[in-house]
């Protein structure tokens, strides 16, 4: 028989039993003894980590509040911020929920995908973007553009959520960052971060090498302080006011009238003149700023925007350029505010109409009729009644030609006299308005572009016009039908082809082309034909004009404030007129020379008269010889 019993603990053998009890009893009492220590262990352990949280809290209770002042003074929008957290959950700092309830209005949250930093796309609803990131280690080791996180143009802070012990560090965290920006960037991006008890601002100013900018080293732009309210402390930076060569700015100018016109000879001598050209020297001399100048010319391009591209972007050698462009966005090139507004509009060429149905518009179909009627009673009187008076001594009346025949009877005088006066002031109204009616006709021109379409002429014009043509100012469908038609007609020039088409529809050496040009700020409202060329009344759109420069040029809001001051103050307008005046001026002999000498087309009408003379003739002549031959050609 087992001679086994139940315990508490199991069942054991009586014999032997003493041994495994004991072990047993010591094992449990062991785990009472090391448990209550590990516990203990772990207490002190959870104890300096909600230590360390809540000192971060702390240090960062000061970030907050002084961020939050920092981005109401920083931010043209500070109500629509979007805010880029790291893409690990472990890296997403405490304070990041009490930073988004901080900021009121709209928010949107996204992840920073480091991987994917250089391919993401434009986040093109959202104004201002705050970075969170631990460290510049932290965004990757390659060069980033971290303005794709927002829309064109938006402003946008990284903020270090590491705390920094002293300045230097900081400083060099800041250069690692700055070095990896994109170039264009540079200029519209602030660093925070907390330094030791205080939150600073760090970035880096612009410096000139070789006439080109470039980053230089960053810097403490401004201290939080923490006093009866919180403000940021701007700091000056010595490296700037020290340095006169970050004042110079490269400008290029493409000679275009009436906005860019250029004045001298040389680097000392040369001045901008035309309407962007006084705009340009007058924000230049208020903002204190010194130009290197320069006249460029256009490269074999097709598009205006390759050439815009190319120097502020690809080569970097102009900060400024202008000569009549127009708005427009592009990822590399930034535009100043517009100034004004432009038409695009048809030039064609003007087509002489002159027809015999010229010859009757003079009068009205009541009043030829009263005239054949006149004419006919006439005849019959004449045939009944006057027998001294011939049909052609009538139309020698009737066309006030002298004649040396004159009727002797009384009442054929009377008669003749009456022929007379008729004639006289048949002749009179009738030569009077002919000249106009003629005229008239022959400048009847394409005024829609229904007549365009139908008259049978080429379409072209530049790449950029072409591509205004898909962002019409009306969306209804007969205008949309009218714009696919042409787009897929539309000869696209090469800018140096473009002016020289431009010029012989001007001097009349092409007439089967139109082309889509820009009307001058100066002739907006006085919309006047170009030597041979008319400019057709509807207009294909309005669009705006602009200063070119590339992106975040660091004197743009300045350019931009100016800009709205003098549109304000009637400036831009007074220059415009300003430079038709010096053109009227100029060409004012030329025009009065021109206006005291008939060209071909004024005396058009008569040469189609003769003609129309010299056909009759010859086939009345023709006519003569069939019904009565003469005895001489037989």
């Amino acid at each position: 028989m087992d001679d086994t019993r139940p315990s508490c603990f199991g069942c054991y053998r009586e014999t032997g039993g003493y041994t495994r009890g004991f072990l047993l009893v010591a094992l449990i009492s062991a785990v009472s003894i090391v448990q209550p220590q590990r516990m203990f262990d772990r207490s002190i352990i959870f104890k300096e980590l909600v230590e360390r949280r809540q000192q971060e809290r702390d240090e960062f209770s000061r970030f907050i509040p002084c961020t939050k002042a920092f981005i109401d003074e920083y931010f043209d929008h500070p109500g629509y911020v979007s805010l880029v957290l790291p893409n690990e959950p472990r890296d997403i700092p405490d304070f990041a929920e009490p930073l988004i309830s901080e900021l009121r209005g709209r928010s949107m949250i996204y992840t920073l995908n480091v991987g994917m930093i250089n391919v993401i796309e434009m986040y093109e609803d959202d104004l201002n973007g705050i970075i969170l990131t631990k460290n510049a280690s932290a965004l990757g080791e390659k060069d980033i553009c971290l303005a794709n996180y927002c829309k064109h143009d938006c402003d946008f802070v990284i903020a270090l959520t590491e705390p920094f012990v002293d300045e230097a560090n900081f400083l060099a965290d800041a250069d690692e960052l700055i070095r990896r920006l994109c170039l264009r960037s540079i200029f519209e991006l602030a660093i925070l971060a907390m330094v030791g008890d205080s939150a600073v601002i760090a970035g880096s100013r612009s410096r000139t090498d070789d006439g080109l900018y470039t980053p230089a080293d960053a810097a403490i732009l401004a201290r939080c302080e923490q006093r009866d309210t919180i403000r940021w402390q701007r700091l000056a930076d010595q490296r700037t006011k020290s340095s006169s060569r970050e004042n110079v700015v490269n400008v290029a100018m493409l000679r275009n009238y009436p906005y860019a016109i250029p004045v001298g000879v040389g680097t000392d001598c040369l001045r901008f003149d035309g309407i962007e050209g006084m705009m340009v020297e007058e924000i230049a001399r208020s903002l204190k700023i010194q130009l290197n100048r320069k006249v460029v010319k256009w490269r074999n391009v097709t598009v205006i925007e390759d050439e815009l591209q190319w120097r502020l972007y690809d080569t970097m050698s102009s900060d400024l350029m202008f000569g009549g462009f127009l708005w427009s966005y592009s990822p590399k090139i930034e535009y100043t505010s517009s100034y004004g507004m432009v038409h695009i509009v048809w030039l064609v060429p003007i087509h002489m109409n002159v027809s015999l149905r010229g010859l009757i518009l003079p009068f009205t179909a009541n009043v030829w009729y009263a005239i054949i009627c006149v004419l006919i009673i006439g005849g019959l009187v004449k045939h009944l009644f006057i027998r001294d008076t011939s049909f052609l001594d009538i139309a020698a009346l009737l066309f006030g030609v002298a004649t040396n025949r004159q009727p002797i009877e009384i009442s054929s005088r009377i008669q003749f006299i009456a022929w007379a006066l008729f004639g006289f002031f048949i002749t009179q109204l009738y030569l009077g308005s002919l000249a106009d009616q003629l005229m008239n006709a022959s400048a009847a021109q394409i005024e829609t572009i229904d007549e365009l379409m139908e008259s049978g002429l080429d379409l072209g014009g530049t790449k950029l016009l072409a591509n205004l043509l898909s962002t019409p100012d009306k969306n209804d469908d007969d205008s949309e039908n009218v714009r696919r038609i042409i787009q897929e007609n539309f000869i696209i020039f090469d800018q140096r082809t473009y002016i020289r088409r431009v010029q012989d529809i001007i001097t009349g050496r092409n007439n089967s082309l139109a082309l889509l040009v820009m009307l001058n700020l100066t002739n907006i409202y006085n919309v006047e034909d170009v030597g041979h060329g008319h400019i057709v009344k509807e207009t294909m759109g309005t669009y705006p004009l602009a200063l070119a420069t590339w992106r975040s040029f660091p004197y743009l809001k300045d350019i931009n404030l100016k800009i709205l001051l003098f549109l304000e103050t009637g400036f831009v307008r007074f220059w415009a007129k300003l430079v038709s005046f010096d053109v009227d001026y100029y060409e004012e002999d030329n025009e009065m020379d021109d206006n005291s000498n008939l060209d071909i087309k004024d005396i058009t009408p008569a040469f189609l008269l003769l003609i129309i003379g010299y056909l009759g003739g010859c086939l009345l002549l023709i006519a003569e010889i069939l019904f009565y031959p003469s005895p001489v050609l037989l």
